[in-house]
């Protein structure tokens, strides 16, 4: 049985549209900006309470092959894909990404609520190298992919962000942040690679990328900081403070 069998489409309420949002608010990382990409693994998680995700991922050939992965969950624990806001029924931040990618990857030809209703015949089990904490080193696992995504490509607006590390709390079994740096790539947008333009141009007909130059106008080369001292935190790999 599929991972998309965990996920609750929400029936019978008015969605509201997402907007292309430009945003705000380690290991090697490149710069905040736009970049061409190949979608090499798509894969199916689920968090221990319950979450779907989807991981994917890229390769990005105008900087050496530089491989970009990342987890994006599109479900509540309880499967549940939307949250309501004002009285008003909205898809999650992470479906509406996900969404966008698959729209835009696809040139319209899917979406997600398609891949989640077909269910498990939207994936199939492959076997890759993916690293095995118990091991400590590559090992080959079985993965439910959506391989129709494979090989597609887009461009991604990629975000280089500084954020607190995190660890976990042995007494309430919590990730909870602690006073050190971690910085990481994040993807924030999809636009497709010959037009530029979002899975929402696309959608509403548009001809001009506009959304695109607002996005490179706000962040090309911008490192997005949200590192902040938590009081009575301790520093990475030190004993908890009382």
């Amino acid at each position: 049985m599929s991972i998309f069998s965990k996920v609750v489409q929400s029936e019978n309420k008015k969605i509201e549209a997402a907007k292309d949002v430009v945003g705000g608010g380690g290991s090697f990382t490149i710069p905040s900006g736009i970049y061409p990409a190949e979608i090499m693994l798509a894969i199916l998680r689920q968090s221990e309470g319950g979450a779907v995700a989807l991981e994917v991922h890229y390769k990005l050939p105008t900087h050496n092959d530089f491989k970009l992965r990342e987890t994006t969950y599109f479900t509540k624990k309880t499967g549940e894909t939307t949250y309501e806001h004002d009285g008003k029924v909205f898809h999650l931040p992470g479906y509406t990404l996900l969404d966008n990618l698959i729209r835009v990857a696809t040139e319209g030809g899917g979406t997600l609520a398609d891949m989640i209703e077909e269910g498990e015949n939207a994936t199939e089990t492959v076997t890759v190298k993916l690293y095995d904490p118990e091991q400590k080193r590559e090992a080959p696992t079985d993965v439910e992919a959506v391989t129709a995504l494979h090989g597609l490509k887009i461009d991604l607006a990629v975000i280089e962000r500084d954020e607190n590390k995190t660890e976990k709390n042995k007494s309430t079994g919590e990730y909870e942040p602690v006073n050190e740096v971690r910085t990481l790539n994040t993807v924030s947008n999809v636009f497709d690679s010959a037009t530029g333009l979002t899975a929402n141009e696309m959608a509403a007909g548009e001809s001009e990328a506009k959304f695109k130059a607002d996005w490179l106008k706000k962040w090309d080369g911008v490192k997005d900081s949200r590192y902040k001292e938590v009081a009575g935190a301790a520093s990475s790999g030190s004993p908890k403070a009382a």
